[in-house]
């Protein structure tokens, strides 16, 4: 899995050097929102299907690209990496929207019905991180790692906790994507 966040980590510092990709990061226009929008979204949907394919058993499924799965399954990705970022850099509204692409492109992939929970989390998660971005304008000029690892922990504990509260198989789930070997 740290591969696959690897690349996309790595893909976001190649888009940074790009002097187009620099000025959306400022430019506070509709414009400019609409194309942090889609650039995110794409960014997420490459997350959801770069992911690690879990069975019920636990069993991991390292497929190459994740297009469809089981109802079953349930993936282990950094689509929520995605949707912070999104937040962070664009705001509430761009965080947001990636989020409910994000969700929904989960449901598509094969969530179960009670797979629902994607969506609501992947807004709100959006939305919070936007938030930070928000409240502080210039604050993500000077945002430290730490406070990076900080807001990223809070919004994968939030995700977490939706998993827990609505997967049918929620503390399984968890219990093996938090807390390895335990």
């Amino acid at each position: 899995m740290a591969e696959r966040v690897g690349l996309i980590i790595i893909l976001a510092f190649l888009l940074v050097s790009v002097p187009l990709f620099r000025r959306l990061l400022f430019n506070q226009t509709i414009s400019a929102k609409i194309q942090l929008t889609i650039l995110f979204s794409i960014f997420a949907i490459m997350a959801n299907m770069t992911g690690i394919e879990i069975d019920a058993n636990n069993q991991l499924h390292n497929k190459i690209i994740l297009t469809a799965i089981s109802t079953n399954d349930s993936i282990v990705n950094a689509r929520i990496l995605a949707v912070s970022v999104a937040g962070i850099i664009g705001g509430p509204w761009v965080g947001s929207l990636v989020g409910l692409v994000a969700g929904v492109h989960r449901i598509i992939q094969g969530a179960p019905l009670q797979g629902w929970f994607y969506v609501p989390s992947s807004v709100l998660i959006g939305a919070l991180s936007g938030f930070l971005y928000h409240d502080r304008k210039s604050y993500f000029k000077v945002m430290t790692p730490w406070h990076g690892f900080i807001v990223g922990i809070l919004m994968e504990s939030i995700q977490m906790l939706f998993i827990l509260l609505f997967s049918p198989t929620g503390w399984d789930l968890v219990k093996y994507i938090a807390l390895p070997n335990s």
